[in-house]
């Protein structure tokens, strides 16, 4: 017994040293010790830059004229092209136009969102779902120097009011974290971010939508991008645009279908994971009224015991926008047909939120469409393609937004690239440097928070058991055991590799401890039936 505790506080030790000393000596973002300084002397001829296939590449782009040799070594890409206009290439653009860089063109296929200040528009349930800024996200944003615009069409967050088959009458937590939650829907938070690029970067930043990538090759000098954007013609059977687009730098910042991502992979460059569905879920938005008496800045949750819960989040205006969330063809939503089918299910699922919803409100539920939860994803291996293309963002790593971790994850990206080209430099020539070493982080931190999400999107053994454990063990030995895996991850200063190792380490301490009772329990019950064995014996001599 005393050498399975020896076991045991071993580990906890060594669980403790990996979590209190973090990679890169717990500098912000997890970058590790700068690396020796890059050369400035322009590199011979004779020897290519990593950013050109060839000698003879390298030579035929100074002689173009489309840069001279100063320029190729001292000065950033003449045009960037940022392909996806949602938050994270909106980040990344406001990103390279800071850093000073003059000609950035961010493409999207979506049309434009209303301005962040309507709040007739915003006020509607019908503008996506709520998001939560994080610690990542705001430590990000706030380097950009957007955190303060966003914030403006935010709301916080100080704590949640949960109701479940255990706490019928609901019970009240307020969150004990070093940051307070901003709560934005995601559409208005990408309407912010174009806000900012608009107001202050108008003369470096052009944002074009109704453009999706629709194909992306090297030229035959093989340097830089050639893109074809294409804009669809409509319902009407019109012709498509198409745009031709040249380019020295690409960020792929184009979501779960990415074609900057795809290139790269056809290319051998990166595999992109994906992993079948387990635990599908898909769901559909309402409005809620929260009465005068209820607080207004608490996140609300309904867990049921029938596979239906709803989850509420604020808006700027006052109103709570609720995720009701429940598995694909649920007869009990799929055959709504009325507002008092509607009123007879939350009564009977949700009986402290059905009365605060209207008729309205009911009636757009049952005529809403079901929308689909994005999988779990991630790209392994190179992020990069020379110094000219890199993905980040949804492109390389995909989960489900029930933690929060997406768009953060995304920022925190953003952020990341931001410190290596600190590091390495913007020039072209410093581009291939700063592109691996975001790669050589980027990569593992995404396949790192997918697996964990993954796990926590499991049933009782992976979610649950885990959650009832850590927060067991965290209560009664905090010294020895880390709190469970969704509150690590909400530290905004722990990189997701860090938390994944560390985790690792509390299963096997808690596997041990759990071992050495088991072992105490059956030596225990030896002893027992053994005193009762000869008990019964005594009495039967006598």
């Amino acid at each position: 017994m005393t050498r399975l505790l020896l076991v045991a506080l071993l580990t906890a030790c060594q669980a403790f040293e990996l979590g209190r000393r973090p990679r890169g000596g717990g500098r912000l973002f997890g970058l590790g010790k700068r690396p020796p300084a890059l050369g400035r002397s322009r590199p011979p001829l004779a020897e290519a830059p990593p950013l050109f296939a060839t000698v003879e590449n390298y030579k035929a782009h100074l002689e173009a004229g489309s840069a001279d040799e100063a320029g190729v070594e001292a000065a950033p890409p003449k045009h960037a092209v940022v392909v996806g206009a949602g938050p994270t290439g909106l980040a990344t653009a406001i990103l390279l136009a800071k850093r000073g860089w003059q000609n950035v063109t961010v493409y999207d296929r979506l049309a434009p969102p209303p301005p962040p200040g309507d709040a007739e528009a915003w006020g509607d349930a019908e503008r996506s779902y709520n998001i939560g800024i994080n610690g990542r996200g705001q430590k990000a944003l706030g380097m950009l120097g957007a955190m303060d615009r966003v914030a403006s069409y935010a709301v916080p967050v100080y704590g949640r009011f949960d109701w479940s088959p255990e706490a019928p009458d609901g019970q009240e937590r307020v969150y004990n974290k070093t940051y307070t939650s901003r709560i934005i829907q995601r559409e208005r938070l990408t309407s912010a971010l174009l806000e900012e690029c608009n107001e202050v970067y108008a003369d470096q930043i052009t944002v074009l939508h109704e453009f999706e990538c629709a194909a992306m090759e090297r030229p035959d000098a093989g340097y830089g991008w050639d893109l074809e954007m294409r804009r669809r013609g409509g319902d009407e059977g019109g012709e498509d645009e198409v745009r031709e687009v040249s380019a020295d730098f690409v960020v792929g910042a184009d979501g779960v279908k990415s074609t900057v991502r795809e290139t790269l992979e056809a290319k051998g460059l990166l595999k992109h994971r994906r992993f079948p569905e387990s635990n599908t879920r898909v769901y559909r938005t309402i409005r809620l009224n929260l009465p005068s008496n209820w607080r207004k800045d608490l996140n609300y949750s309904h867990r049921g015991a029938s596979g239906i819960t709803i989850d509420a989040l604020p808006t700027k205006e006052g109103l709570y926008i609720a995720v009701v969330l429940f598995r694909p063809n649920d007869p009990r939503v799929d055959e709504l047909k009325t507002v008092e089918d509607a009123k007879k299910l939350f009564q009977s699922e949700f009986p402290q939120l059905a009365e605060i919803i209207s008729d309205e409100d009911y009636a757009a539920f049952v005529a809403k469409k079901t929308m689909q939860l994005p999988g779990f994803s991630y790209a392994g291996g190179s992020l990069r393609d020379g110094g000219d293309a890199v993905v980040l963002g949804d492109a390389i790593h995909t989960v489900k937004p029930y933690f929060g971790m997406g768009a953060n994850s995304a920022f925190e990206d953003v952020a990341v690239l931001g410190r290596y080209l600190d590091e390495h430099g913007d020039a072209v020539r410093d581009l291939p440097a700063a592109l691996t070493s975001f790669s050589d982080d980027r990569a593992g931190e995404a396949k790192a928070l997918v697996r964990m999400s993954r796990f926590l999107d499991g049933g009782f053994l992976t979610f649950i058991l885990p959650i009832i454990l850590d927060s067991v063990c965290n209560k009664f030995a905090p010294w020895l055991c880390a709190p469970n895996t969704i509150q690590m991850l909400q530290k905004e200063n722990l990189r997701f590799t860090q938390v994944a190792r560390r985790k690792r380490m509390d299963r096997a301490l808690q596997a041990v401890v759990g071992a050495g009772l088991l072992a105490v329990a059956a030596k225990g019950a030896y002893l027992a039936a053994r005193g009762l064995w000869r008990m019964r014996g005594a009495v039967g001599l006598a």
